[in-house]
């Protein structure tokens, strides 16, 4: 082999590789994690609970890409169009049951009411409210989204009753998480 065959083929793999590492590098920076946020507070006056969730745009478009089986651009979608494929979608993978404060701690389910949403640069903003259908005294988290989609992925919900918080991590290997909170949430009467 010639020296400068030899050094050809030096320059072509160290620019290839060189290539590679760069690419590899902006997907890093691209999205290096996969979190949402989630704040729930209790709302005595209404006894619903209200959740706003922090979400990255991009994962959101993915799942619910998959959902519906389409190309969706969150930016280009109907605004009613979009909201309906949100709340859907929300119902089915973030959820809160409540344990029944009178009726010996028998699980209940609570009514989502969607809100709407919100899109900043780096991220969406999903509200809504989930109301329970008795007085409940602890609860069941389950924050199962895009944990489907990307197994790395955590999310955090934060909780608020009068001035108790507490927070816990959703992962693929523990979607749902017990709380328990200090006092009965009673619903208005």
């Amino acid at each position: 082999m010639k020296c400068g065959t030899l050094r050809q083929v030096r320059w072509k793999l160290l620019l290839a590789a060189t290539l590679c590492v760069a690419d590899a590098g902006n997907a890093l920076w691209a999205h290096p994690f996969h979190v949402s946020l989630a704040e729930v507070e209790w709302n005595a006056q209404s006894g619903k609970l209200e959740v706003a969730v922090r979400v990255d745009p991009f994962d959101l478009e993915r799942a619910l890409q998959q959902r519906a089986g389409r190309t969706i651009h969150l930016e280009k979608e109907a605004e009613a169009q979009l909201d309906v494929l949100l709340g859907d979608w929300v119902a089915d993978v973030f959820r809160i049951e409540g344990r029944d404060a009178a009726g010996g701690g028998r699980r209940v389910a609570t009514k989502l009411e969607w809100v709407g949403h919100e899109q900043t640069t780096r991220f969406v903003w999903l509200y809504f409210e989930l109301e329970f259908p008795c007085d409940v005294g602890a609860f069941e988290v389950t924050q199962a989204m895009f944990l489907d989609e990307v197994p790395q992925q955590v999310n955090t919900v934060t909780l608020r009753v009068g001035r108790w918080t507490g927070a816990v991590n959703c992962t693929a290997h523990r979607p749902t998480q017990s709380v328990a909170v200090p006092r009965v949430l009673r619903r208005p009467k």
